[in-house]
């Protein structure tokens, strides 16, 4: 599977419809891809007309979402199961603008502590 990238890492923030402070995210979660070897899932989210790559950690969903098995098909049931928790944090980067600096967004376990 392809990695999805912003078309620039250079376009500056995100442009949000106008009176709208945070983007409508999607995850494309038909997109996800495990990769244990990196240690998580990747996956592509929509916000706005922008779609950025996104990756979650291993570690982030053993910690915060009960995964205790850490095979992928484990690994996407938790993925599936905290979308909205995860679509959630992933608009909050957004909106912070922490973006990685090749445009991704990486969630890790300190994403997620309230």
């Amino acid at each position: 599977m392809a990695t999805i990238m912003p078309e620039s890492t250079e376009a500056g923030p995100l442009r949000y419809p106008e009176g709208q402070r945070e983007p409508a995210v999607v995850l494309l979660l038909s997109q996800a891809n495990a990769d244990l070897s990196r240690g998580g899932i990747g996956f592509a989210a929509m916000a706005g007309d922008e779609c950025i790559a996104c990756f979650v950690s291993q570690e982030a969903l053993r910690e915060h979402f009960g995964g205790n098995e850490m095979d992928r098909a484990s690994l996407f049931e938790v993925l599936h199961a905290k979308q909205s928790r995860i679509r959630s944090t992933v608009r909050g980067k957004i909106a912070d603008g922490a973006l990685e600096p090749d445009g991704s967004i990486v969630l890790r376990s300190a994403d997620f502590w309230i």
